[in-house]
């Protein structure tokens, strides 16, 4: 824009006093003058002596608007090099700061940009080079620091003390739960506006009690828990209606007891205890991982808790689930072969492992073709809707149902008007 105007006022006729014949001059020599003034201004040409008055006025303009750019680029260059952070930070207020972009935290950006496009978002990891921290700014236009959340140099640079709010979903729990008491401790203006991811529920639990015991509730502090959210959905929309078709309680065998596969079964025991009777957890370390459970949760006197230390892989595993079937007097029947007082068993194929849960379920159904089966796949596709389609079972997707909880959690957190304290 300043050349043109230089360029302009040329063509209009203003002659300056050091260098003559200017206006008489081809495009060329006026573009290589007028370039000329964001480095040496007008000292090279003069001053403005004729020519029509409002022409003399814009080259004017060019004179004094040439070097001040110059000289903005110039500093904006220094900064850069001096404290890049601070620099392209520089502005941000009411933002969202996503600390962790593993998966969690790349379904939370994504969540977040459905139900508040125009938020800013810094996103904080220790990798720059992960793919979710490319897409992160790529497509979604966030802001990146790399750095450790614990570093307190870290925590100086996120603008806190202007944020909306901050969601802490590292890989460890113990990192998220530090951070958001240190944070809390410097930034009491984010009290109730710090979230923490726990994966472990023992955890989670033990948290919330001592807090609470304090006398603190969360102290200032929300906590969310992935497998809690993905479980509660699982057994309210997936496993509660088909416990409604029959009369008896059912079993249910649970393929993998880790976090995912023991939080479904506390949600079984403490929201729907009388629609199943026994449990049967398949796991290549089941009995390790049914003495942690049964250390802070009880199933109660009429609920069995069976284990089985097998690999699921193996496909003689599923020739004992079978026979184990057997001696509990439930061959898995359809609603229709056992009418209303029937018992069926349901099958829940929950490990970490997508492919691992879906090769398991297509092996079960060649073996039982009547066996109901819930398959826990993190990214479900149009591939896994064609293979539930083809062998009968039914697929839940993680990663879609987290994205849709976290965008009414986000509204719940951050959309609202923060608590005054």
């Amino acid at each position: 824009m300043v050349t043109l105007l230089a360029i302009l006022a040329f063509r209009m006729g203003v002659e300056v006093s050091d260098r003559p014949g200017i206006p008489q001059a081809g495009l060329a020599a006026q573009l290589y003058y007028a370039i000329g003034l964001f480095v040496l201004g007008g000292l090279d040409l003069g001053v403005p002596i004729s020519g029509p008055v409002v022409g003399r006025d814009i080259l004017w303009i060019a004179y004094f608007a040439a070097p001040l750019l110059t000289a903005g680029a110039l500093i904006e260059g220094i900064l850069r090099l001096w404290n890049p952070r601070w620099w392209r930070l520089k502005g941000l207020r009411n933002h969202v700061v996503i600390v962790g972009m593993g998966e969690i935290g790349r379904l939370y950006l994504e969540a977040l940009r459905r139900v508040d496009p125009y938020r800013k978002v810094l996103v904080v990891d220790v990798l720059s080079d992960h793919v979710n921290v490319i897409g992160a700014v790529a497509r979604h236009g966030a802001f990146f620091l790399s750095g450790d959340i614990r570093n307190q140099t870290t925590q100086e640079s996120l603008c806190l003390h202007r944020a909306r709010g901050v969601v802490l979903v590292t890989g460890s729990d113990l990192v998220n739960l530090e951070a958001a008491t240190d944070i809390l401790a410097q930034y009491p203006n984010l009290h109730d506006r710090i979230v923490a991811h726990v994966a472990d529920g023992v955890l989670e639990r033990s948290v919330v009690v001592s807090e609470k015991g304090a006398g603190s509730g969360l102290a200032g502090r929300k906590l969310f828990n992935a497998h809690r959210i993905a479980a509660d959905e699982l057994v309210h929309r997936r496993l509660v209606p088909r416990f409604d078709q029959t009369r008896l309680a059912d079993v249910v065998i649970l393929a993998g007891f880790g976090r995912f596969g023991q939080t479904i079964l506390e949600m079984l025991s403490t929201e729907v205890p009388d629609e199943f009777s026994t449990v049967l957890v398949v796991d290549q370390v089941a009995e390790l991982r049914r003495r942690q459970f049964e250390e802070h949760t009880v199933l109660g006197p009429e609920r069995r808790l069976l284990t089985l230390t097998r690999d699921l892989s193996d496909p003689g595993t599923w020739t004992e689930v079978e026979g184990i079937l057997e001696q509990l007097g439930s061959d898995a029947p359809t609603p229709e072969e056992t009418g209303p007082e029937g018992r069926s068993a349901i099958f829940v194929l929950g490990t970490d492992d997508d492919p691992l849960n879906l090769r398991s379920a297509m092996a079960l159904r060649r073996r039982n073709p009547a066996a109901h089966i819930v398959v826990r796949c993190f990214h479900d596709s149009t591939l896994t809707d064609h293979l539930a389609e083809e062998g009968r079972f039914d697929v839940f997707g993680v990663s879609a149902l987290l994205r849709a909880a976290l965008s009414e959690h986000h509204r719940q957190w951050f959309q609202r008007p923060p608590t005054r304290t």
